[in-house]
């Protein structure tokens, strides 16, 4: 599309982007002039004028998009600076000028950007409240645009296999998505009713991304724990260093997601989530320590690190002071007599001596 823009322009390889607009400018200057030049662009590519008006605009708006973003970098969300609201409305009123399609591009550009969006989303709020700075239509465009934007990076953040997922990378994509939600409600007020419904829509795709393949993802690593925990001493080995720093990611992952469903109203279900990983793997490991019991000394120290890695895990979703029985009793069936200090024993138990051909 640009060599045609250019070579129509009579220009050669631009320099700059103001060379790049001055052409795209030309070019639609001449299809205003001459409908046969126009017509024959549009039967070779039918969006071609769309798109070059689109382009056009999106040059315009750069600079003060830029602008924006520049003075929202370190916004304070639910805080919007008065003198940052006052630079958006003097480029809404610059731009209104021209056309509202600037307006609504300008607006739409920065509420989807994905750092500063929602401190965008609060200055629009802040603006809008005066009824005739920002038109309702555009208002409707602009959330229209964030809540896709919103909808499909939620969707993307499980986009493999059940059991493939990064769950860190996943909440990467999620915790946006609810913060810009939590923007969107409050800024939204009633004054995007077109809107209201996908709205709703994205709040409940967000619970259903936690509860059914967040948790799940959670419960499939705690399940192919326990299958790790039955290997040893069963001829199953102690599976791989990936293996066993499976549950502790993902319990890390849940950690770090309380923040997340206590935003969104769930908290009762990271909370029975936490509960029930807690029972099954206190299970796990209670039964691993019943079968390594009487095995040989090796099996027994692979046994005793694997309930101290799993407790390491679990330390992230529970206090310490709640695994310390479940430690107490590994390490009396695993690793000592019971007769000294618990944490001297397990370290010297953990750690043997070198043999004399090795020292």
């Amino acid at each position: 599309m640009w060599d045609a823009i250019l070579r129509e322009a009579g220009k050669g390889e631009p320099d700059d982007l103001e060379s790049c607009h001055g052409a795209l400018r030309a070019v639609l200057g001449r299809a205003k002039a001459d409908p046969a030049f126009a017509r024959k662009q549009a039967r070779a590519y039918p969006d071609f004028w769309a798109i070059a008006a689109e382009i056009d605009c999106a040059i315009r708006v750069r600079e003060p998009v830029l602008s924006l973003r520049r003075l929202l970098a370190g916004a304070v969300p639910d805080r919007p600076d008065p003198a940052a609201v006052a630079a958006l409305g003097r480029f809404v009123s610059e731009l209104g000028e021209q056309d509202r399609g600037s307006v609504d591009l300008f607006l739409t550009l920065l509420a989807r950007h994905p750092e500063t969006g929602r401190s965008a989303l609060d200055l629009i709020d802040a603006l809008a409240r005066n009824p005739a700075a920002i038109p309702a239509e555009t208002l409707e465009t602009v959330y229209a645009a964030a809540i896709g934007d919103l909808q499909a990076g939620a969707k993307a953040a499980f986009d493999g296999s059940p059991g493939t997922a990064d769950l860190n990378k996943a909440l990467d994509r999620i915790e946006p998505a609810a913060r810009h939600l939590t923007g969107l409600k409050s800024s939204a007020g009633g004054r995007i009713p077109r809107n209201a419904a996908r709205l709703h829509r994205l709040e409940s795709e967000l619970h259903d991304l936690l509860n059914d393949r967040f948790l799940g993802e959670v419960a499939a690593r705690a399940d192919e724990h326990a299958r790790l925990l039955a290997g040893i001493g069963a001829g199953g080995g102690t599976g791989s260093g990936r293996d066993r720093r499976a549950l502790g990611e993902a319990l890390s992952a849940l950690a770090r997601s309380r923040q997340l469903f206590k935003a969104l109203g769930r908290l009762d279900a990271y909370r029975r989530e936490v509960e029930t990983v807690q029972a099954q793997v206190s299970s796990d490991l209670v039964s691993l320590a019943d079968r390594a019991a009487s095995a040989d000394a090796g099996t027994r120290r692979s046994a005793l690190e694997a309930t101290v890695t799993t407790l390491h895990a679990l330390e992230r979703i529970c206090p310490s002071e709640a695994l310390m029985p479940l430690l107490a009793e590994g390490f009396s069936k695993l690793g000592g007599d019971g007769t000294g200090d618990l944490m001297v024993d397990l370290i010297r138990h953990m750690n043997p001596a070198a043999g004399p051909a090795t020292r």
